[in-house]
């Protein structure tokens, strides 16, 4: 399990490389590791992605490259099943949704929306996990 702990920590580190690249690469071995072994495999790699999407509008490609592997996270792993689940959807909820909500005057740029679109696919996700806890 150290070993787990190790590339976990060196994957979060890398993934705010300058190298935008670099972070899309990171992201999904994020992702793979998720898919592949499930929520109890790296529980705090959804808020870890939440905490980034708190960046915006600041950290514009960084918050996309978060918010598309909260997308692809929730959508493809074996999350749905457990009470840690329910407190990381209720986390991301609001974070994610604030991407969502800005003012319909304000100007976007193309990255905003990708950023407002991916949020959009993240909360679809989200919602058909059926929780509780987002209804």
């Amino acid at each position: 399990m150290t070993s787990t702990y190790y590339i976990q920590g060196h994957l979060q580190r890398a993934f705010h490389d300058a190298d935008a690249t670099v972070r899309k690469t990171v992201a999904n071995v994020m992702a793979v590791i998720m898919a592949q072994g499930g929520f109890n495999v790296w529980q705090d790699l959804p808020r870890f992605l939440t905490d980034n999407v708190r960046g915006y509008p600041e950290q514009g490609e960084l918050v996309l490259t978060s918010i598309e592997t909260l997308a692809f996270i929730v959508e493809d792993c074996t999350l749905h099943d457990s009470d840690e689940y329910a407190l990381v959807v209720e986390y991301m909820f609001n974070p994610v949704c604030a991407l969502i909500q800005r003012p319909a005057s304000q100007t976007y740029t193309p990255l905003d929306m990708k950023i407002k679109s991916a949020a959009l696919n993240t909360v679809n996700m989200l919602l058909m996990t059926g929780t509780e806890s987002v209804t």
